[in-house]
């Protein structure tokens, strides 16, 4: 089964701009942005909810960013509360998530405390899967193009970049939820997100904790939110004027460390490359692949075509 019961939005004409089987070789050209860190953050993404209820004092963290954080409550001061705690790790995702509650341990005394909070973004436990087979971001059933430059008898192409036509459909590569965008209808929003890269339209977080970043979106033509789960082969936006779509991949490792991953392009149910081996293949979504980390509804509604 495949994606016939889809469909996408087009402006303009497909056309393939470069087809290497005329020159003798090729070779990949690095062009991408490397990045460590985030490019932007929020202020303050973790907060602590602390309420009192009779005898108890009940703490809440509050996480506005769509990430994941690791937290550590340490208290410097603990009277005539149990249990005793002298610090906590706990990993929180965004929303609400009730830590512990303390106790007063003698009605008849008063109570005293003072903590410290630490947060990093991020959890650390979660390991990338290197091996994951990812969706080319084009239509399927065509052939790939790529971004190149003709040196001699080599072709230097872009490494993870497609070329396009502008108004052609990208599509998300994997499942997870949109963390960041960079949309024309609220240009704001740019600057008050948790952003890897300044020129990303689209980042989408996975359950791995890796983090895909999608460029050459029109900011005018986006079809997702900051917060929404995106499904593999939905539709993102249309590209823009640049002709070209380039995508990465980064894992948020201990520390808040951005460590940039090669990614495995699927191009049939079994078997993935990387993307120096796309040469001459075609662009194939394998529904084993895009059903890979469904639940049981999302797949029903996927088969009768109404997942999104």
């Amino acid at each position: 089964m495949g994606l016939n019961n889809h469909k996408y939005l087009f402006t303009g004409l497909l056309v393939l701009f470069i087809t290497l089987n005329s020159f003798e070789s090729f070779s990949q050209f690095e062009r991408l942005e490397q990045v460590s860190s985030f490019y932007s953050r929020i202020d303050n993404p973790v907060t602590i909810d602390v309420t009192s209820h009779q005898e108890r004092i009940r703490f809440t963290a509050v996480n506005k960013s769509p990430f994941p954080y690791e937290i550590e409550i340490e208290f410097s001061t603990l009277q005539n509360l149990l249990p005793r705690i002298t610090s906590k790790k706990f990993i929180v995702d965004q929303g609400r998530t009730q830590l512990f509650e303390l106790t007063r341990q003698y009605s008849h005394l008063g109570i005293d405390f003072r903590y410290h909070l630490r947060t990093q973004i991020g959890n650390p436990g979660l390991a990338p899967d290197t091996i994951f087979p990812y969706l080319i971001p084009l239509v399927p059933d065509r052939e790939i193009s790529f971004i190149g430059v003709e040196n001699w008898d080599t072709v230097n192409i872009v490494r993870n970049a497609f070329s396009v036509e502008p108004g052609e459909p990208v599509l998300n590569m994997r499942k997870g939820k949109v963390t960041a965008i960079h949309s024309a209808k609220a240009p704001g929003t740019f600057f008050y997100q948790e952003k890897v890269s300044h020129l990303s339209i689209v980042e989408v977080l996975h359950r791995d904790g890796t983090i895909a970043i999608y460029d050459g979106i029109d900011p005018a033509f986006l079809l997702v939110k900051t917060g929404e789960i995106v499904y593999p082969g939905q539709q993102l936006g249309l590209a823009d004027e640049g002709s070209m779509i380039t995508v990465r991949l980064y894992h948020l490792a201990e520390g808040g460390i951005l460590r940039y991953l090669d990614m495995n392009f699927a191009i049939n149910e079994k078997e993935a490359v990387l993307f120096n081996d796309l040469i001459d293949k075609k662009i194939n979504h394998p529904a084993t692949v895009i059903e890979r980390e469904m639940n049981r509804r999302e797949r029903r509604l996927f088969r009768s075509g109404s997942l999104y």
